[in-house]
């Protein structure tokens, strides 16, 4: 998503001061002039704060190297950026930092990059070749009516949208289908180049960026660039991805469909002037990143009649986790009227859209100063919409891009698996950025066949394969049939407080991170300055053995031992916490941290982890006449550091229970809270340590009230959703002894628990076996808080018996079984009724045995009652027969008495 940072300026930070009188604030427009007068050159560039408005200046050729474009102060000395921008602007140019790797030649000159084109590569057998010429290909450009005013300028806004497309000789009435990638940058950042930059509303579009023209149209494909409402040439006011956004999108899908017309200019919309897509299957696909894969995802959130998929990269599935993560605002983002307002660059619709009321009704939905969620933000919510999707999606998303989110992808995903939504998932450890550079074999053959399935119904096998394909921070992939991976589950943490308090904590399982010393712990409020991972060893992370020291006053940090297998977390972790703090309306943050050395993928300060080089091109597709497919290559920035963030979580205090009411909490008094932090995939190697950050808030947030806060150690809780990982150690030290029972003994089995169990396992129960004797291989399964080590099996059978036990950490997972105990089981004596011994038996309790005086006891000492048992005592036996007699007599009752272990029962 596009967003400006801007430390210290109260102008975006407030961008609508003045709003509530009505007065229309244009503060942006220079920087927006400033957009758009940026010129995608090799370099990377930081525009200034304050600088004259330049002229427009045509692009460079689409083979020119990547570009970090920044807006506003540039990169300060916290690595805050400009402008993050759009998937099609990376796939035109990248950008990251570009890598030169050819050595120039003796005269002082670079050689020519090196290209190296493939194109069959990535064909496969029964799908979609390249059969059309793309020199020969149409390139032209229509204006679709959306069917809303929103600049209320008394005529409905009509959106551009160019496309190129195999031309109707070479089709000869064949009708093809269509992919688009809608976009508000085309505009503010010139990503359009057309035939007469003069003239660009009655102009076709000549370079159409990035590959995807090269490769699809030889293949039967038409490629679509929109400009969105408000947008570039676009009638209208843009919204970020609200109804007047989605409403140019759709209008795409009902063009391609013959349900809503099209013009051949913006000033004409007569019927001669009218433009039909004749060629058009009605079937088309979204795709994108940041703010183009929310375009995506909003579109697919109508429902609309044609779209078949969507493939969101790096994306948004609801802009109020995206501007409001869990009722904390984030810092240095321009709030929606402000953005909105940036995007449409020409002065006259700017200014139509300001006296319509459009950007105060904008500012005033965003609501920025309670943070509530409400209508405006729940129209801008595509995750409530999932139900109603009808097109397919495949979702790529980084966990290292701190511009758009995990948040954005992990309840959506669960809602896409919930409305059984045919999707796929890379999970990547990038930042905001686009694996085609750097993963692209497998990208083009993918995508190639996720098109043809979804668009051309070829029957290729994309849905049998695994569904998820998961990178791991060394930058191996690995599939699996679902993410976060089957294997994933919950298991809890605890926290330790320090003995002495000068070290940090504990962490681990109840019986690794052991009882608190104390149960309170403090920090001051502070406002983290939070970089991203390889920053953060000075910051959040520190050093392992910083981190062990004495911990800053500004957090609180708890480490565990060292792991003794790697530990994969695949999911969202969750804290809990009891807290008291001294502001009622606040921010309250946790990282979890990877400390150990290790060399991982790590985005830079500008949210990049792939590095560019513009001297080795890819060529993928056809060659025209202003393009020839070419983009630079990439490589993932890897980082040797001795901690690592691997995730961090956000909430606002005073919305912990409601996010569409705020609620401050009562000042020094405690409250629950619990919230998530960003999910993630990655593995904490074995000897690292994992560690927990708890502080107030961070450099990412809006400035809020800096609170103070006391914690409650022992109600702490950390849930982590752990694959595979570390098993139980067998339990040690198996004993076992026997009591004599009639026909066998009870057995009394008790066990320890071994020093050796990872921090990270939570032992859940115990299984105890029996080897040897009649009871052979039986089972005792016991749950334990893992405090229970004892279990005792009831009336086995005499003989010799080997017992073993061993840890169950969760329903399909065990530690080896223990060594084994050894017990002879030998059974109580039996004696007869009458032979001095005495007996006494009934079918409940069992009646106590007489003493063998031959007398009868009084009722205490039998169960009487004719259905339940018969009286039995030393006396005569003619007692014992004549009362059956009786019953027998009566008709009531036929029993026939069974000696089962002393007892009398009913057959």
């Amino acid at each position: 998503m596009g967003s400006l940072e801007s430390p210290g300026n109260p102008q975006h930070t407030n961008r609508r001061q003045t709003s509530q009188h009505g007065q229309h604030n244009n503060r942006l427009a220079a920087a927006a002039s400033l957009i758009a007068a940026c010129t995608m050159l090799g370099t990377t560039m930081a525009i200034p704060a304050a600088t004259a408005t330049a002229a427009p200046t045509a692009p460079a050729a689409a083979t020119s190297a990547p570009t970090q474009l920044t807006v506003g102060p540039g990169n300060d000395a916290n690595g805050k950026t400009g402008l993050q921008l759009s998937d099609n602007y990376l796939k035109n140019n990248g950008n990251a930092t570009t890598k030169s790797t050819a050595k120039p030649q003796d005269d002082g000159e670079t050689p020519a990059p090196t290209k190296t084109r493939r194109d069959a590569e990535y064909d496969y057998d029964g799908g979609t070749t390249a059969q059309y010429d793309y020199k020969d290909a149409t390139r032209d450009y229509v204006y679709i009516d959306t069917g809303i005013d929103s600049d209320k300028d008394g005529q409905t806004d009509l959106v551009r949208a160019d496309f190129i497309r195999p031309s109707d000789a070479q089709l000869n009435g064949k009708k093809i289908p269509s992919i688009m990638d809608a976009s508000p940058y085309y505009g503010a950042l010139q990503a359009k180049q057309y035939e007469d930059m003069n003239d660009p509303a009655n102009s076709k579009q000549t370079v159409f960026g990035g590959k995807f023209d090269n490769f699809f149209v030889p293949r039967g494909y038409a490629w679509i660039m929109l400009d969105i409402t408000g947008t570039a040439l676009s009638q209208g006011c843009t919204d970020i991805e609200g109804p007047n956004d989605v409403a140019s999108e759709k209008a795409v899908v009902d063009w391609l469909n013959g349900r809503t017309k099209g013009y051949r200019s913006l000033t004409d919309r007569s019927a001669g002037d009218e433009e039909k897509a004749t060629w058009s299957s009605g079937k088309i696909g979204a795709i994108g990143g940041s703010y183009d894969g929310a375009a995506a995802n909003a579109l697919a959130a109508t429902g609309v009649d044609g779209l078949t998929t969507i493939v969101p990269q790096e994306s948004i599935s609801s802009q109020y986790e995206w501007y409001r993560n869990n009722g904390a605002r984030l810092a240095n983002w321009w709030e929606p009227d402000a953005f909105a307002n940036s995007l449409v660059t020409d002065a006259k619709q700017n200014a139509q859209c300001a006296a319509s009321g459009h950007w105060d009704s904008m500012n005033k939905g965003a609501d920025a100063a309670s943070r509530n969620y409400n209508d405006f933000w729940a129209e801008r919510n595509y995750e409530d919409k999932v139900k109603d999707f009808k097109a397919s999606v495949f979702v790529i998303q980084g966990v290292n891009d701190l511009n758009t989110k995990m948040n954005n992808v992990d309840n959506y995903w669960a809602l896409l698996q919930k409305y059984k939504v045919p999707s796929k998932i890379w999970v990547t450890q990038d930042g905001h950025d686009n694996p085609s550079y750097y993963r692209h074999d497998v990208w083009w053959s993918t995508i190639h066949k996720w098109f043809d399935y979804w668009l051309y119904g070829v029957k290729n096998g994309i849905m049998d394969e695994p569904q998820a394909s998961v990178e791991s921070a060394d930058g191996t992939w690995k599939d699996y049939q679902s993410w976060p991976t089957p294997d994933a589950k919950n298991v809890t943490l605890t926290l330790g407080a320090a003995a002495d308090g000068s070290t940090s904590g504990t962490l681990g399982t109840t019986a690794a991170a052991g009882s608190a010393a104390s149960t309170e712990e403090s920090f001051k409020g502070y406002s983290v300055d939070e970089g991203t991972a390889d920053e953060s060893t000075d910051q959040l992370g520190r050093t392992l053995d910083d981190a062990k020291a004495i911990p800053a006053e500004d957090r609180l940090a708890y480490l565990t031992e060292p792991l003794t297998a790697d530990a994969h977390i695949s999911g969202t972790p969750k804290l809990s916490l009891k807290v008291k703090a001294s502001a009622a309306d606040t921010n309250l943050s946790f990282a979890l941290v990877d400390y150990g050395k290790g060399t991982r993928i790590t985005p830079t300060p500008a949210l990049s982890s792939v590095e560019y080089d513009s001297n080795n091109l890819l060529c993928v597709g056809g060659v025209g006449q202003y393009d020839d497919g070419c983009s630079p290559t990439g490589s993932e920035r890897k980082v040797t550091s001795d901690a690592y963030v691997i995730t961090r979580g956000y909430v606002n205090t005073a919305h912990k229970d409601s996010l569409t009411k705020l609620t401050p909490t009562a000042v020094n008094e405690y409250y629950p809270i619990s919230w998530d932090a960003y999910a993630t995939d990655y593995t904490v190697p074995a000897g690292h340590r994992l560690g927990l950050v708890i502080f107030n808030t961070s450099s990412r947030l809006a400035e809020t009230a800096l609170s103070d806060f006391t914690v409650k150690t022992a109600d702490a809780r950390l849930t982590l959703p752990l694959g595979t990982s570390a098993t139980a150690a067998a339990p040690t030290g198996v004993s076992a002894t026997s009591k004599p029972v009639r026909g066998g003994g009870d057995v009394t089995v008790t066990w320890a628990t071994s020093a050796g169990d990872d921090p990270l396992v939570a032992v859940t129960g115990y299984e105890v076996r029996l080897d040897g004797g009649a009871a052979d291989g039986k089972t005792l399964t016991v749950k334990t808080d893992g405090d229970t080590l004892t279990a005792t099996f009831k009336g086995v059978p005499a003989g010799s018996y080997e017992v073993t036990v061993r840890a169950l950490t969760d329903g399909d997972s065990a530690s080896a079984w223990s060594a084994a105990g050894a017990v002879t089981v030998t059974a109580a004596a039996e004696t007869k009724p009458g032979a001095g011994a005495g007996s006494g038996a009934g079918s409940g309790a069992g009646a106590a045995g007489n003493a063998g005086s031959g007398t009868t006891k009084p009722a205490a000492n039998h169960q009487a009652g004719g259905v339940n048992g018969v009286a039995r005592t030393g006396a005569s036996v003619a007692a014992v027969v004549a009362v059956m007699a009786a019953m027998l007599m009566g008709g009531a009752v036929a029993l026939r008495g069974v000696r089962e272990r002393g007892r009398i029962t009913r057959k």
